[in-house]
């Protein structure tokens, strides 16, 4: 195979976009989920402290 044929082949290009967008959503679920998963926890401590402060 010639170096120009090489740059020029498609072949596997929509399995790259496909990986690459996989990669992309893949992230920021990642990144959307560690966000929420943080604030879920917090709320379960604020009624605790709430009440305490009331005595």
């Amino acid at each position: 195979m010639k170096q120009t044929s090489f740059w020029k082949d498609q072949t596997g290009a929509v399995t790259l976009d496909w990986l690459v967008l996989t990669i992309a959503i893949v992230g920021i679920a990642v990144v959307v989920l560690s966000n929420v998963s943080a604030s879920l926890y917090e709320p379960s401590l604020q009624p605790k402290t709430a009440t305490s402060e009331m005595n």
